[in-house]
Protein backbone atom coordinates (compact mmCIF):
# COMPACT_ATOMS: atom_id res chain seq x y z
CA UNK A 1 0.00 0.00 0.00
CA UNK A 2 1.46 3.06 -0.99
CA UNK A 3 0.11 6.88 -0.16
CA UNK A 4 0.80 10.62 -0.10
CA UNK A 5 -0.96 11.94 2.27
CA UNK A 6 -1.55 15.65 4.33
CA UNK A 7 -1.02 15.82 7.84
CA UNK A 8 -4.74 16.90 8.58
CA UNK A 9 -5.84 13.67 6.86
CA UNK A 10 -3.49 11.51 9.07
CA UNK A 11 -6.05 9.80 11.60
CA UNK A 12 -8.32 8.82 8.19
CA UNK A 13 -5.28 7.58 6.55
CA UNK A 14 -4.41 5.48 9.63
CA UNK A 15 -7.96 4.39 9.83
CA UNK A 16 -7.90 2.92 6.66
CA UNK A 17 -4.31 1.20 6.34
CA UNK A 18 -4.89 -0.52 9.76
CA UNK A 19 -6.57 -3.64 8.42
CA UNK A 20 -4.02 -4.54 6.32
CA UNK A 21 -0.51 -3.16 7.83
CA UNK A 22 -0.48 -5.60 10.32
CA UNK A 23 -0.70 -8.47 8.43
CA UNK A 24 2.18 -10.35 7.14
CA UNK A 25 3.53 -9.73 3.80
CA UNK A 26 2.02 -6.27 3.39
CA UNK A 27 4.17 -3.28 2.85
CA UNK A 28 2.87 0.41 3.73
CA UNK A 29 4.91 2.92 2.42
CA UNK A 30 3.72 6.76 2.78
CA UNK A 31 5.10 10.32 1.53
CA UNK A 32 4.10 13.12 3.76
CA UNK A 33 3.00 16.35 1.51
CA UNK A 34 3.86 18.47 4.32
CA UNK A 35 4.99 17.61 7.86
CA UNK A 36 5.19 14.24 8.94
CA UNK A 37 2.46 13.21 11.26
CA UNK A 38 3.32 11.32 14.05
CA UNK A 39 1.18 8.39 14.28
CA UNK A 40 2.64 7.41 10.51
CA UNK A 41 6.19 7.87 11.10
CA UNK A 42 6.79 4.27 11.47
CA UNK A 43 5.45 3.92 7.40
CA UNK A 44 6.72 7.56 6.16
CA UNK A 45 9.63 7.29 4.30
CA UNK A 46 9.92 11.11 2.95
CA UNK A 47 8.30 14.55 2.85
CA UNK A 48 8.03 17.46 0.61
CA UNK A 49 5.91 19.37 -1.89
CA UNK A 50 5.66 17.34 -5.28
CA UNK A 51 2.98 15.83 -7.99
CA UNK A 52 1.17 12.53 -6.99
CA UNK A 53 2.17 9.85 -9.65
CA UNK A 54 5.87 11.94 -9.32
CA UNK A 55 5.59 10.78 -5.50
CA UNK A 56 4.06 7.05 -5.84
CA UNK A 57 6.85 6.19 -8.66
CA UNK A 58 9.39 7.21 -6.11
CA UNK A 59 7.18 4.95 -3.29
CA UNK A 60 6.72 2.19 -5.65
CA UNK A 61 10.37 2.09 -6.88
CA UNK A 62 11.31 -0.37 -4.15
CA UNK A 63 8.19 -1.95 -3.72
CA UNK A 64 8.31 -5.78 -4.21
CA UNK A 65 6.18 -7.79 -6.28
CA UNK A 66 2.46 -8.74 -6.02
CA UNK A 67 -0.31 -6.41 -5.69
CA UNK A 68 -0.73 -2.57 -4.84
CA UNK A 69 -3.20 -0.71 -3.50
CA UNK A 70 -2.54 3.51 -4.19
CA UNK A 71 -4.53 4.92 -1.52
CA UNK A 72 -5.88 8.89 -1.02
CA UNK A 73 -5.75 10.21 2.05
CA UNK A 74 -9.09 11.49 2.37
CA UNK A 75 -11.57 8.00 1.94
CA UNK A 76 -12.91 6.04 3.74
CA UNK A 77 -14.97 2.79 3.39
CA UNK A 78 -18.37 2.57 4.15
CA UNK A 79 -19.10 -0.83 4.31
CA UNK A 80 -15.90 -3.42 4.75
CA UNK A 81 -12.16 -2.00 4.52
CA UNK A 82 -9.21 -2.36 2.57
CA UNK A 83 -8.19 -5.54 3.16
CA UNK A 84 -11.97 -7.14 2.43
CA UNK A 85 -11.77 -5.07 -1.18
CA UNK A 86 -8.04 -6.37 -1.96
CA UNK A 87 -9.03 -9.54 -1.10
CA UNK A 88 -12.43 -9.65 -3.49
CA UNK A 89 -10.59 -7.95 -6.23
CA UNK A 90 -7.93 -11.07 -6.26
CA UNK A 91 -10.95 -13.58 -6.18
CA UNK A 92 -12.52 -12.16 -9.00
CA UNK A 93 -9.30 -11.90 -10.89
CA UNK A 94 -9.44 -8.38 -12.08
CA UNK A 95 -6.18 -6.75 -13.23
CA UNK A 96 -6.91 -3.08 -12.16
CA UNK A 97 -10.00 -2.12 -9.90
CA UNK A 98 -11.55 0.44 -7.60
CA UNK A 99 -14.06 0.63 -4.94
CA UNK A 100 -17.23 2.14 -5.61
CA UNK A 101 -18.71 5.35 -4.72
CA UNK A 102 -21.28 5.72 -1.95
CA UNK A 103 -24.32 7.84 -2.95
CA UNK A 104 -22.74 10.43 -1.15
CA UNK A 105 -19.04 10.48 -2.10
CA UNK A 106 -17.54 13.44 -3.76
CA UNK A 107 -16.71 11.78 -7.51
CA UNK A 108 -15.59 12.66 -10.26
CA UNK A 109 -17.82 10.28 -12.65
CA UNK A 110 -21.10 8.82 -12.01
CA UNK A 111 -20.18 5.96 -13.61
CA UNK A 112 -18.60 4.36 -10.28
CA UNK A 113 -21.28 5.08 -7.91
CA UNK A 114 -22.04 1.62 -6.69
CA UNK A 115 -24.66 -0.24 -8.16
CA UNK A 116 -27.65 -1.92 -6.31
CA UNK A 117 -27.34 -5.40 -5.67
CA UNK A 118 -23.88 -5.99 -7.38
CA UNK A 119 -21.00 -7.39 -5.70
CA UNK A 120 -18.87 -6.20 -8.79
CA UNK A 121 -18.73 -5.22 -12.43
CA UNK A 122 -15.99 -5.85 -15.23
CA UNK A 123 -15.74 -2.14 -16.78
CA UNK A 124 -13.53 -0.42 -19.15
CA UNK A 125 -12.70 2.27 -16.93
CA UNK A 126 -11.25 2.53 -13.54
CA UNK A 127 -10.21 5.95 -12.62
CA UNK A 128 -6.47 7.61 -10.95
CA UNK A 129 -7.92 7.26 -7.53
CA UNK A 130 -9.05 7.54 -4.80
CA UNK A 131 -8.50 4.15 -4.42
CA UNK A 132 -6.54 1.97 -7.39
CA UNK A 133 -5.73 -1.77 -6.65
CA UNK A 134 -3.08 -2.72 -8.91
CA UNK A 135 -2.43 -6.63 -9.87
CA UNK A 136 1.03 -7.98 -10.44
CA UNK A 137 -0.06 -8.84 -13.98
CA UNK A 138 -0.52 -5.36 -14.88
CA UNK A 139 2.22 -3.61 -13.09
CA UNK A 140 4.63 -3.65 -15.81
CA UNK A 141 2.22 -1.74 -18.37
CA UNK A 142 1.21 0.68 -16.22
CA UNK A 143 4.54 1.76 -14.28
CA UNK A 144 6.11 3.83 -13.91
CA UNK A 145 2.93 6.52 -13.63
CA UNK A 146 3.55 9.21 -16.03
CA UNK A 147 4.46 12.67 -14.83
CA UNK A 148 2.50 14.85 -17.39
CA UNK A 149 0.42 16.45 -14.78
CA UNK A 150 0.93 16.58 -11.14
CA UNK A 151 -2.51 15.19 -10.37
CA UNK A 152 -2.46 12.54 -13.32
CA UNK A 153 -5.77 13.67 -14.95
CA UNK A 154 -6.04 11.87 -18.43
CA UNK A 155 -4.15 8.61 -17.22
CA UNK A 156 -7.25 6.45 -16.89
CA UNK A 157 -8.51 6.98 -20.34
CA UNK A 158 -4.86 5.57 -20.99
CA UNK A 159 -5.57 3.03 -19.32
CA UNK A 160 -8.98 2.34 -20.82
CA UNK A 161 -7.46 1.02 -23.90
CA UNK A 162 -6.12 -2.03 -22.02
CA UNK A 163 -9.48 -2.81 -21.12
CA UNK A 164 -11.45 -2.18 -24.36
CA UNK A 165 -9.14 -4.10 -26.36
CA UNK A 166 -9.72 -6.78 -23.82
CA UNK A 167 -6.38 -7.43 -22.88
CA UNK A 168 -7.37 -6.76 -18.91
CA UNK A 169 -9.66 -7.37 -16.88
CA UNK A 170 -10.67 -3.97 -14.86
CA UNK A 171 -13.43 -4.11 -12.10
CA UNK A 172 -15.57 -1.68 -9.63
CA UNK A 173 -16.10 -3.75 -6.15
CA UNK A 174 -19.47 -2.16 -5.35
CA UNK A 175 -19.83 -4.46 -2.37
CA UNK A 176 -16.77 -2.57 -0.59
CA UNK A 177 -18.29 0.96 -1.27
CA UNK A 178 -15.81 4.42 -0.45
CA UNK A 179 -16.65 7.90 0.71
CA UNK A 180 -14.58 10.31 -0.90
CA UNK A 181 -14.36 13.90 1.28
CA UNK A 182 -12.52 15.70 -0.80
CA UNK A 183 -14.40 17.00 -4.50
CA UNK A 184 -11.75 15.90 -7.06
CA UNK A 185 -9.01 18.52 -7.30
CA UNK A 186 -10.18 20.49 -4.82
CA UNK A 187 -6.82 21.17 -3.08
CA UNK A 188 -5.20 23.01 -6.07
CA UNK A 189 -5.72 26.18 -8.20
CA UNK A 190 -8.00 26.83 -11.11
CA UNK A 191 -4.86 27.51 -13.43
CA UNK A 192 -3.46 23.64 -12.22
CA UNK A 193 -7.01 22.20 -12.61
CA UNK A 194 -7.57 23.99 -16.39
CA UNK A 195 -3.97 21.97 -16.86
CA UNK A 196 -5.40 19.12 -15.54
CA UNK A 197 -8.87 19.18 -17.74
CA UNK A 198 -6.54 19.43 -20.81
CA UNK A 199 -4.78 16.60 -20.23
CA UNK A 200 -8.14 14.74 -20.08
CA UNK A 201 -9.04 16.16 -23.68
CA UNK A 202 -5.58 15.53 -24.85
CA UNK A 203 -6.04 11.91 -24.05
CA UNK A 204 -9.26 12.19 -25.65
CA UNK A 205 -8.57 13.91 -28.71
CA UNK A 206 -5.24 11.22 -29.55
CA UNK A 207 -8.47 8.68 -29.91
CA UNK A 208 -10.91 10.40 -31.39
CA UNK A 209 -13.16 10.69 -28.44
CA UNK A 210 -15.36 12.94 -27.21
CA UNK A 211 -15.82 12.89 -23.51
CA UNK A 212 -14.52 10.21 -20.72
CA UNK A 213 -18.40 8.69 -20.84
CA UNK A 214 -17.24 7.50 -24.48
CA UNK A 215 -14.58 5.04 -22.65
CA UNK A 216 -16.79 3.93 -19.78
CA UNK A 217 -19.09 0.49 -20.41
CA UNK A 218 -19.87 -2.12 -18.03
CA UNK A 219 -19.46 -5.60 -19.91
CA UNK A 220 -20.52 -7.89 -16.98
CA UNK A 221 -21.83 -7.95 -13.54
CA UNK A 222 -21.47 -9.94 -10.39
CA UNK A 223 -24.23 -10.94 -8.28
CA UNK A 224 -24.37 -12.05 -5.12
CA UNK A 225 -25.53 -15.34 -5.98
CA UNK A 226 -22.95 -15.71 -8.44
CA UNK A 227 -19.56 -15.65 -6.05
CA UNK A 228 -18.20 -18.77 -4.84
CA UNK A 229 -16.80 -18.54 -1.67
CA UNK A 230 -13.30 -18.68 -1.42
CA UNK A 231 -11.74 -21.73 0.22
Amino acid sequence: MVSVYRRRNADTLLDLLRPVAAREGVHVRLWALDDEAPELTRWTTGAGPGGRFELLNRLLAEAPAGYVALVDDDVSFTKGDLATFMKLVDHLGFDLAQPGHSVNSSRGHNFTTIEPLSIARRTTFIEIGPIVAIAPSIRPAIQPFPGRTPMGWGVDVEWSDLARNGDRRFGIIDATPIRHADRPGGGYSDDSQDHERRAVQDALNVRGLSAVTDVQAAIDMVRPWRVRPTR
